[in-house]
C-alpha cells in the first residue's frame, strides 16, 4: 500500500454546529452520540470532502493522509484515506468539547477519567467515515475493513494522524480517545503500548485508561 502525507494549512469551513461536545453529565442519559453525532456532522461539507479528498474514488491500495486543515480555533480535522476508504479525524480542543464550561471538564475527569483533568489545549480525537450519516457514524460494526487482517495497519495510519497533529499544533500535549466497542478498547490499549516504545517516532505516555467497570477514555500525553 502506498503511504502520502501532507503539509498543514488552514481553511474556513465552518458549518455553524450551535453547542460543544456532550462531557460529563451527557455521557450518562444516552444523548452523547446524539449530540456528539450532529455537532461533528455539522463540518462534513461538500467543500470540505473535495478539499481533502480531491482524487476519489482511491485505488483499494491506498493510504494518505492529508494536511492538518483549522476548522476554526481549536477544531482541526485530517483526512485519511485508508485501503481506498476516506475517514475524517477530527480534534476537538477539550473546552470547547465541554461547551466552554471548565466545570463540566473537571466533572468529566472526575467521572469518566480517573480524576485526570486535561492540560487546557488537549484534544478530543474522534475519527468517522466521509459518507457516515448522523446515527451510524460511531458505530465500527457499520464500517467494517475491507480486510479484518489490516485492523493493526489502520492503527499505524491513525496513530501516523495524531502524531502528524502534534508536529502541527506543538501547543497541544494530550490527546483523548473514548473507544465506541471493545474492539477499539483493544485498538487504543495496542496504540498505547506502541507509543510508550516510540515505535511511530513520537513518545506518548498513556496517563488515563478507562475504568474496567464504569468505561472511560485513553489519553496520551507527548514525551
Amino acid at each position: 500500500m502506498r503511504h502520502l502525507s501532507g503539509s498543514s494549512s488552514s481553511i474556513p469551513m465552518r458549518a455553524s454546529p450551535s453547542r460543544g461536545l456532550p462531557f460529563a453529565a451527557d455521557l450518562y442519559n444516552g444523548t452523547a452520540h446524539e449530540k456528539t453525532e450532529s455537532y461533528l456532522h455539522g463540518y462534513i461539507t461538500p467543500a470540505l470532502l473535495q478539499q481533502l479528498f480531491p482524487d476519489v474514488p482511491y485505488d483499494e491500495d491506498a493510504i494518505q493522509l492529508t494536511a492538518t486543515e483549522q476548522l476554526e480555533p481549536g477544531i482541526e480535522v485530517i483526512g485519511m484515506v485508508f485501503a481506498g476508504y476516506c475517514y475524517l479525524v477530527f480534534f476537538v480542543d477539550v473546552l470547547i468539547a465541554s461547551g466552554g464550561d471548565a466545570l463540566d471538564v473537571q466533572t468529566y475527569a472526575d467521572a469518566w477519567n480517573n480524576g485526570f483533568v486535561p492540560n487546557p489545549a488537549s484534544r478530543l480525537v474522534k475519527f468517522m467515515r466521509s459518507e457516515a450519516e448522523p446515527g451510524n457514524m460511531f458505530e465500527p460494526e457499520s464500517w467494517p475493513l475491507r480486510d479484518p487482517r489490516q485492523i493493526w495497519q489502520f492503527l499505524e495510519v491513525l496513530a501516523a494522524a495524531m502524531v502528524q497533529h502534534a508536529g502541527d499544533e506543538g501547543q497541544v500535549q494530550q490527546y483523548f480517545y473514548l473507544p465506541e466497542n471493545e474492539g477499539l478498547a483493544t485498538l487504543y490499549d495496542r496504540m498505547s503500548r506502541s507509543f510508550i516504545r516510540g515505535r511511530f517516532g513520537v513518545t506518548f505516555e498513556c496517563v488515563t485508561r478507562p475504568d474496567p467497570d464504569s468505561g472511560g477514555f485513553y489519553g496520551y500525553q507527548r514525551q
